[in-house]
């Protein structure tokens, strides 16, 4: 009985705080972009990328708190990778890690269970980049209350799957951080001419870094998603993968052709969590509800890391005048997507048999162990600017009150007339 109280008692915190943490955050977005409109007229500009950049980190360390106070047991997480330099990945002696990762880089994992991009935006923290992210979602994510308000003024990209609508969507959005990346973007105070092209050329300076998060697969693996990709797999003529579904090139092939003059390195992420059986789906195990409720988390996350030189990817380019020189681009690097994503299932099946992705290397450069976590101070700060706003509102009212407030008018107090008093009349 004790249990289930405590049980209880620690989901209703849950759902308080995280309920809280949302509201703060969107409050200081919507107070960051009107101070941005005061001060400069509208809601991009430098100011207002950095206040949003900031409620990004604040973001997920509400999420990773609560991911931590949910969980019944401390979610372990191991960095591995075979070929990023060693002191790229960190431990230090008191427990925490910290990560060295290119300033623009996009990530690119398979997509098992829906706290994958939680994971991968925690990684980003550890490397001071928590507030650059960018994730491609489903458009259908846009409609959350709250959530969804905060998530468009990340400029996340929200996807239809209809690519005549998306390729504008990206278009636009995709166009706006790489020339922020440049430092010719809204973000400088650029505009954009007549047909919607940012200025040329690259200001260090004023250059913002970008974290672009994609899961080629579109959706997280299940027993549905399995036999949609057996479907797909029939149709391109491909086999279908025993660890991870196939991936979609059309997006991430265009984001790469997008974002082909600042991007420093692409992340191949392989995403593995205990607890998962080679026959079972991860969605089934640490779904929503069993995580943030019932506290049913995984005790290891493990993601390895592999680096890719972006000049490696046959890309292609963006325009052609040939079809079939495009077409013939396209199977290029759908051929190349494929083999990457064979080589993420053939990882995944010694991680199952081994239970680590450092065993199942054959050697590994560099790895990193630490329970996920976030420094208590960067939790504080998402309630920072309503608890400012709070106590200044408070002061205002004090100071109003002293000098502005007429003093009350004195009562006058009726002094009863002796003659009145009946013991008098009466001679009693």
């Amino acid at each position: 009985m004790l249990r289930l109280t405590i049980g209880v008692f620690k989901t209703a915190l849950v759902v308080v705080f995280f309920t809280a943490g949302v509201l703060s955050v969107v409050f200081s977005q919507c107070v960051g972009l009107m101070v941005s409109l005061l001060l400069y007229g509208s809601f991009n500009s430098e100011i207002s990328q950095a206040w949003i950049s900031h409620t990004k980190k604040s973001f997920i360390c509400v999420l990773t708190a609560v991911l931590s106070f949910a969980s019944r047991k401390p979610i372990t997480i191991r960095l591995t990778s075979p070929n990023l330099d060693k002191d790229r990945l960190l431990t230090y002696t008191d427990g925490t890690i910290s990560t060295v990762l290119a300033q623009h880089a996009v990530f690119i994992g398979n997509h098992q269970i829906y706290t994958d991009w939680a994971y991968v935006w925690w990684l980003t923290y550890t490397a001071k980049m928590a507030g650059f992210i960018y994730i491609l979602l489903k458009a259908e994510l846009s409609k959350i209350p709250l959530l969804g308000f905060g998530m468009k003024t990340y400029d996340f990209i929200f996807l239809t799957r209809k690519w005549a609508v998306d390729k504008l969507t990206m278009a636009l959005h995709l166009s706006r951080i790489d020339a922020n990346a440049r430092g010719k973007g809204p973000a400088s105070g650029a505009v954009p001419d007549a047909n919607g092209d940012w200025p040329k050329g690259n200001d260090p300076s004023r250059s913002w870094p970008y974290q672009m998060l994609i899961f080629p697969e579109g959706t997280n693996l299940s027993a549905n998603t399995r036999s949609k990709t057996e479907a797909y797999a029939a149709k391109v003529e491909r086999t279908p993968f025993k660890h991870v579904l196939l991936p979609k090139t059309t997006g991430l092939r265009y984001t790469l052709l997008k974002l082909r003059g600042t991007v420093e390195e692409v992340y191949d992420l392989t995403i593995g969590y205990s607890g998962v059986r080679p026959d079972e789906y991860g969605q089934d195990i640490y779904g929503l509800w069993s995580v943030f409720l019932l506290g049913n988390s995984p005790e290891f996350v493990d993601i390895d890391i592999r680096v890719i030189n972006i000049e490696d990817i046959p890309l292609g380019k963006l325009e052609y005048d040939d079809p079939e020189e495009e077409e013939k681009d396209k199977k290029i690097f759908e051929d190349w997507l494929f083999d990457v994503w064979q080589k993420k299932d053939n990882l995944m099946d010694k991680y199952y048999a081994s239970g680590s992705f450092a065993q199942a290397h054959k050697q590994i450069t560099a790895r990193a162990t630490t329970t996920l976590n976030m420094e208590f101070s960067d939790i504080l700060q998402t309630f920072a600017v309503p608890a400012i706003l709070m106590i200044l509102a408070r002061l205002l009212y004090v100071i109003y009150s002293i000098f502005y407030n007429p003093p009350a008018c004195a009562v006058p107090v009726s002094v009863p007339d002796p003659s009145l008093d009946p013991s008098v009349i009466f001679g009693q």
